[in-house]
Formats: C-alpha cells, sequence, structure tokens
C-alpha cells in the first residue's frame, strides 16, 4: 500500500476509534441507569462487542502508523539520494562553469557582448551577457563575470596605490573628529578648595564621500583587432584602476589641480597642503634642506608611521649634496628614510614644482582617513555615433587628516626675505 492510502486508511482509523470510544461511553452510562436485568444484560453485551472493536482497530492503527513510518523511511532515503545527486551534478556544473569563466573564451565572449549592446545601457549590457551564457547552458548569472574582468580589476585597485595603502580605509560612508582647542591641562585639588572646572572647546571635523570616477574611450578598430585574446580588456581593467588611485593619491596629498568651479574637482579629499594649521604646520625653507626635514618632523607630534613626500629632482639634491670642501655630505646608498626617521619617502610623477609650491610634505599614514567604498564599480556601454567604446571605472570615496598635529610641509622661502 502506498503512502498516501496509508495515511487515508491512519486518518479513517482515528476517526473509528473517536466514534467507538464516543458510543462506548453512552453504553456505559445506560449501563448505570438500567433497572432491568435482561436491558442491562444487553448493554454489557453491545459494551463488550465495543471493547473489542476499539482494541482492534487501536491495534490496527498502530500497525499502520508503523507502516508509514517505514514507507516514509523509504521516500527519504530516496530524496536523500536524489539530492545528492543532484549536488553532484551541480558540482560538476560549478565545475564548468568555473573553467569557462577562467578561460580566455569567457573574456572574448564578454568583449563581444559588449561591442553589440550598441548604446544600451548598464541594465541591457549585463542582459546581454546573462543571455550569453544561458546559451552556454550556465544559469542564475547575474553575479558571474570573466575571472579575468574581476583578477584584473581587484589586483590592480589593491596594487595601485602604495600612497592609497597607507592610509586608514575606514569603511565608514562619513567620519567626524572632534578636537579639543583649549590648552588647559588636567591638575592636582587640595582638600577643602572648590574644583575649578576646565574649559573644553571642541572643534568639529566631518569628512565625507563623493563618485570619483575614470573614463577610457577605445576605438572600434582597436577593440577588433584584440578581441580575440582579451588582450585589450585586462588592460583597461588594470590601467583605469591605477589611473584612478593615483588622482586620489594626488588630491589627498597636495590636491588635484583642478579649480573650484570646475565640474570635475575632486572636493571630498582634503588635501594635506590645504589642511587646518592645527592639523598639518607649515614651514618655509633654508638653505639646509635636510635640517628643514629634521625641523618639520618635530613639529609633527601625532603616533603612527609616518611617510615623506618629494620631487625627484629634490630626493637627487639630497643625495648629491656635497661640504663646502666639494666632498658628498651622504655615502652612496644612504637610507634617507631611516635618516629622517620616516617610514618611507615617496617620489610621485604628479609631485612636481608646476603641481605644487611645496618641497615635501611628512604626514602620519594612518591619520589621513579614508571613507566610502572600497571597491570599484565597472561599466561598459557602446556608443554608435562616435564609433567608440567607452569605459568607465568609479569609485565613492573621501579623506582628510583627522588628528591634531599629523603632517608638515615645507615651502620654498619668500623672495627677499632674510633670515
Amino acid at each position: 500500500m502506498g503512502l498516501m492510502a496509508l495515511r487515508e486508511k491512519q486518518s479513517d482509523l482515528a476517526g473509528t476509534i473517536a466514534s467507538l470510544t464516543k458510543d462506548l461511553e453512552s453504553v456505559r452510562v445506560k449501563v448505570k441507569e438500567a433497572t432491568n436485568e435482561e436491558l442491562m444484560a444487553q448493554l454489557e453485551a453491545d459494551r463488550d462487542t465495543m471493547n473489542a472493536a476499539l482494541d482492534a482497530a487501536k491495534t490496527e492503527l498502530s500497525e499502520t502508523e508503523e507502516e508509514i513510518e517505514e514507507e516514509e523511511a523509504k521516500v527519504k532515503a530516496l530524496a536523500d539520494k536524489g539530492a545528492k545527486q543532484m549536488q553532484k551534478k551541480k558540482a560538476a556544473e560549478m565545475i564548468d562553469v568555473e573553467k569557462y569563466l577562467a578561460s580566455e573564451q569567457a573574456m572574448a565572449d564578454f568583449e563581444t557582448v559588449i561591442r553589440e549592446t550598441a548604446g544600451e545601457d548598464r541594465e541591457d549590457v549585463q542582459k546581454a551577457w546573462q543571455e550569453s551564457l544561458a546559451a552556454k547552458g550556465i544559469t542564475n548569472s547575474e553575479m558571474l563575470l570573466p575571472k579575468g574582468v574581476i583578477t584584473a580589476i581587484e589586483d590592480a585597485f589593491e596594487n595601485a596605490g602604495e600612497i592609497f595603502a597607507v592610509f586608514d580605509h575606514t569603511g565608514l560612508v562619513t567620519y567626524r573628529s572632534a578636537m579639543n582647542t583649549a590648552s588647559g591641562r588636567a591638575r592636582g585639588h587640595k582638600k577643602g578648595n572648590e574644583k575649578n572646572e576646565r574649559d573644553i572647546t571642541l572643534k568639529d571635523k566631518e569628512v565625507r564621500a563623493m563618485f570619483i570616477f575614470d573614463y577610457f574611450k577605445v576605438d572600434k578598430e582597436t577593440l577588433k583587432e584584440n578581441q580575440e585574446t582579451g588582450a585589450l580588456m585586462k588592460y583597461l581593467m588594470k590601467e583605469m584602476p591605477r589611473a584612478l588611485v593615483a588622482e586620489i593619491e594626488r588630491a589627498a596629498v597636495i590636491g588635484d589641480g583642478r579649480a573650484d568651479d570646475d565640474k570635475y574637482k575632486i572636493k571630498t579629499f582634503e588635501p594635506v597642503i590645504k589642511a587646518d594649521a592645527a592639523y598639518a604646520t607649515k614651514k618655509e625653507s633654508s638653505d639646509d634642506l635636510m635640517t628643514d626635514l629634521v625641523l618639520l618632523d618635530a613639529e609633527i607630534t601625532a603616533e603612527g608611521d609616518r611617510y615623506l613626500f618629494m620631487s625627484r629632482q629634490t630626493l637627487g639634491k639630497m643625495k648629491v649634496a656635497k661640504n663646502p670642501v666639494g666632498q658628498f655630505l651622504y655615502p652612496l646608498g644612504t637610507d634617507f628614510a631611516a635618516l629622517l626617521g620616516v617610514k618611507k619617502i615617496f617620489t610621485p610623477e604628479w609631485f612636481t614644482e608646476e603641481n605644487t609650491d611645496a618641497l615635501a610634505i611628512e604626514v602620519v599614514g594612518k591619520a589621513y582617513k579614508l571613507v566610502g567604498d572600497k571597491t570599484i564599480d565597472s561599466h561598459e556601454n557602446f556608443v554608435l555615433a562616435v564609433n567608440k567604446h567607452e569605459f568607465l571605472q568609479e569609485i565613492y570615496s573621501g579623506g582628510a587628516l583627522m588628528k591634531p598635529k599629523s603632517a608638515g610641509y615645507l615651502v620654498a622661502k619668500k623672495k627677499g626675505k632674510k633670515e
């Protein structure tokens, strides 16, 4: 008997037992109330018959329930076997999917999709890619991209900037800090005297994020020539994060160089050299650059690893500095970072006389707080009007110095000014 029939039988037997129990209770009442011996004998006989039927029904119900348990166990075993087979099938399919997504063919297919989505928006591009995957039997593909694309973006973003890495990535959307600007100190208390309150003046500072993007246009011929290997896609996924992070690094240290009213101005990164005097000390240079840098470092009191920024030309002048008799002041190979007490000296390509008046900038890396995302969003779209393919990468980010006396910068002495 099948499981469904057994459950129907179980239900019928339960109904029979309930009915017999009710009838039996009625007979028992009548037996107690009977005065005629002949009627009493008949009622007792009916009672015995009902008890026998009730016992038989209970026994049959117990046997039926045992059969149900056995059938359910068989069904469960079949279900478990089917689930295991399904898991094995899915695992095999997943291996095939991973192999495909890691292949050069996946990169080529992805480039074909974004090239053929003429003028469509991001959602349409994603839909076209999902349809391409579905044609290969890959479903639930909303989050699947070629491994080459994902790895290129992630690796490039993580490795794009050494400077970017030394800042404090808070993971917050906004970061607020209050600095006490009062000069009062904690003090002792003499018994019997009134305790005077200490004045505290808090200066609030907040940093917020904005979208910062990098934008490339590639002509159709270049796309066509490189579509077989996926080389162009890999290059763009690597180059764009590098350029984006470099722009952020520049904005954080010296500013992005754009006018305040420029619509592309990166406004959510406060340059170290634009921070309030409470956060960054400004000093004028003398004729002794090494002495200037040592004294600049002494102005910084915040805890943490310190980093020095300057141009390659300035660092070169330090390396070849000579004494009055023409001897090098420092042996070749001198570790100037260790000599100056900083973790590292950075000489980024954007640190030039044209871009900044600062000769050198020193900052406690973790005092510069970053807010916003830690990953880059990537968008692709094909524009027929100009026969170009547009690649856009953007990040929601911002940053500023948030610890007092955590930076300093050296500027050239004004002409005509005496020591």
